[in-house]
């Protein structure tokens, strides 16, 4: 990767031929429910050219299947110097019920 940015820590090693700041896919944005196109290559947010377009997100969706996982539960905590840990709603989408 180019970019020392922390935001990299996030997104896949890909190369982008149109990025010389910051390549790859943003993973966490690279999955199916609420995915959204963006032109921006180069943006810390790119979620890729397709759900599930890096080999990160389809690894994942596959031991997911495999496994037959029907509910997760992720804790992240950053709490940082002032600022208090926070409880994020999945993809900082607004709460949908997600029934696919």
């Amino acid at each position: 990767m180019h970019s020392t940015c922390p935001a990299s820590k996030v997104k896949s090693a890909a190369p982008s031929p149109f990025c010389l700041v910051q390549d790859g896919v943003d993973l966490n944005r690279n999955f199916g429910f609420d995915w959204t196109k963006l032109s921006d290559t180069c943006a810390h947010i790119y979620p890729g050219t397709q759900p599930f377009s890096e080999p990160e997100s389809q690894a994942i969706r596959k031991v997911l299947f495999d496994y037959q996982v029907h509910a997760s539960m992720g804790f992240h905590t950053r709490a940082t110097g002032s600022r208090p840990a926070l409880l994020i709603h999945p993809f900082a989408s607004p709460q949908k019920n997600n029934t696919t």
